[in-house]
Parts: C-alpha cells; sequence; structure tokens
C-alpha cells in the first residue's frame, strides 16, 4: 500500500483504494491459543456459612423427591458422615413441615459436637440454633405425650366422679323395690 501511496506500483487506483467486490466470504481467521485452563470454580468451605446458605438454597430447589433420595443416600452412609453431610441430613430431617420424634432425635444426633467443627461464627451460631430446635422440638414430643396421658387421666377421672355422683343420688333418694319398700 505504501508503494501504491508513493506512485511506484502499477495497479489501478480503484483497486488500490477500495477492496475487491465480495463474491464469496473470506475465511474467519483462526487465531491458536495455548489451551488455558478454566476457571477455578469457587468451592465454600465446608460448614463456612456462604457452604450452609449454598446448601439450604440448593435444598430449598430440589423436588421432595430428590430431597427424599439425597437424605436416603445420607442415612444409608451411617455413621461414616462427613460434618458436611451430617449437617445437611440433619436439615433434610428437620426441613419437613412436621418431623417424627425419631428424625428429631436422629438430626440431635448428628448436630452432637457439630459446632467445634467450625471456626466460622456464624456457623456456630446456625448449628446451635439447629440443635436448639432439635432439643425444643423433642421437648415438644415429650409436653404432646404427657397432654395425652393428661388427657386420657382426665377422662377416666371424670368417669369416675360422674359415677359417684350417681351413687350419692341413689342413696339420697332411695328406689322403692316391688314389694314397696326402700333400700
Amino acid at each position: 500500500m505504501l508503494a501504491l501511496l508513493s506512485g511506484c506500483a502499477q495497479t489501478p487506483l480503484r483497486t488500490a483504494i477500495m477492496p475487491p467486490a465480495p463474491h464469496a466470504p473470506a475465511p474467519a481467521p483462526t487465531v491458536t491459543c495455548p489451551q488455558a485452563a478454566p476457571p477455578p470454580v469457587h468451592k465454600p468451605a465446608p460448614l463456612s456459612m456462604e457452604w450452609i446458605g449454598h446448601t439450604l438454597r440448593r435444598i430449598a430447589r430440589e423436588p421432595d423427591a430428590a430431597a427424599a433420595a439425597e437424605q436416603q443416600r445420607l442415612q444409608a452412609s451411617g455413621t461414616q458422615l462427613a460434618p458436611p453431610d451430617k449437617l445437611e441430613l440433619a436439615y433434610l430431617l428437620m426441613a419437613r413441615a412436621t418431623p417424627a420424634r425419631a428424625q428429631t432425635a436422629e438430626a440431635q444426633n448428628l448436630l452432637a459436637g457439630l459446632e467445634r467443627q467450625t471456626s466460622d461464627p456464624a456457623s456456630r451460631q446456625f448449628i446451635q440454633l439447629m440443635q436448639r430446635l432439635c432439643r425444643q422440638s423433642l421437648e415438644l414430643f415429650r409436653l404432646r405425650a404427657n397432654l395425652t396421658s393428661s388427657v386420657g387421666q382426665i377422662a377416666v377421672l371424670q368417669k369416675q366422679i360422674e359415677q359417684i355422683k350417681n351413687l350419692e343420688v341413689e342413696l339420697q333418694n332411695p328406689v322403692p323395690d316391688a314389694g314397696g319398700r326402700s333400700k
């Protein structure tokens, strides 16, 4: 191009200034660069508040069937659960609208001592909150059982009181027997 501008080139002016008319698309230039590694995926530290938040959001988005399958998978692992799996299983057990007593007791056992395995204060508070929820839920189960028992005892006592009242009425108003005599 420099030769054309200086007048040394023998090409017509139109060709030098304007590119040729496009009749076929020019192939795109290929640039080869060394394979770059994909950016590292950020994985929060287990039992960190970031990990807990991520796990709770994931569980909330899962359909019930997927959450139940994950719960069964974790329960099948038995006592070999890592601390993050223990927390996840405890949450899955307690996340139901009305967890059973056995599930609540299992969650409490899973959470026992778990707060000492993290240095994150927010995570410790969350784990302690879950432990408190388990304790209070178990206490509620105990109180409901006592209430049910008390309601049964009240019914028995009310029946006995009715029987005593009926006896008092019979004693105050003796019923004459067939011979016209009182008892």
